[in-house]
Parts: structure tokens; sequence; C-alpha cells
């Protein structure tokens, strides 16, 4: 499973993160969703947003789960890194995970660990982990 989440810094990126997740914005031709689509293939995607913009993405990307009750193994990419396949790849690896400063950008968890970081998003809660992987994707 994958989650791309909008972490607690969205609204850094105003005014276009106030009717716009941060994966529905575009850099040059694709939004980072599709860069994360063509990354991931066939996988399932869950898309996990502020509360009050859950209704509005569910209608705009209805083949997706949108902040599910249940929280699955997976892997985890926040919404507003641009992706690329070397990036993506560097989370393969069980427990792996990518921050910047304390800021997430992504992390392979099981599913205890990734409803205790589903828990910190949603609150608009910074996530307390050191990096462990060298490779770090571009942040926006």
């Amino acid at each position: 499973m994958i989650y791309v989440f909008e972490d607690q810094h969205v609204l850094d990126l105003e005014p276009l993160t106030l009717t716009w997740a941060s994966f529905e914005l575009r850099c040059g031709a694709f939004t980072h969703l599709e860069r994360i689509q063509r990354l991931t293939a066939d996988q399932p995607i869950t898309l996990v947003v502020r509360p009050e913009m859950a209704a509005v993405v569910r209608e705009k990307h209805p083949g997706m789960q949108v902040n599910p009750e249940n929280i699955e193994t997976g892997t985890w990419l926040n919404g507003a890194v641009l992706w690329d396949e070397e990036a993506f790849l560097s989370l393969k690896g069980e427990g792996a995970h990518l921050l910047r400063g304390s800021r997430l950008l992504g992390a392979q968890l099981e599913a205890e660990q990734g409803q205790i970081i589903y828990e910190l998003i949603v609150a608009g809660k910074p996530v307390d982990l050191t990096s462990n992987v060298a490779n770090e994707p571009k942040l926006l």
C-alpha cells in the first residue's frame, strides 16, 4: 500500500494549498501525485489530507481511499516532495525513512507505526524520527 500524505507544513505553500492538496500541485508536466503513480505502477494509493480537505479530495480522486479508518503496512510519501525513482527505491528496505530536519519525507512503515504517523499527520503534529537513508529527494 502507498500512502501519500500532507504534513503540518502544507500551508507553507499558501495560497495554492488553501484549495488544493500538496500532491495536486503541478511542477512541470505532472502533479506530484501523477509522478508517484508513475513510480508505483499498479500499487493501490491511499491519500491522507487535512480533515477540512477530505471531502474535496474524495470527489477529485474517486478511485482512491482518503483518510482511511484502518492503516496497513506500506510506504508513506510526503505529497510535497518531487519523488523520483532513486528516492522512491531508497525506501524499499524495512524501516527505511527519509527526513529533512524533523520533517518526514517518506518511510516504509509497519501497520502499527503507520497508525501512529497517521494520527500525528491528521492532528497537524510533527513526526519525531531520525533519517536512516542517505539520498534526499527535492522538497517544495
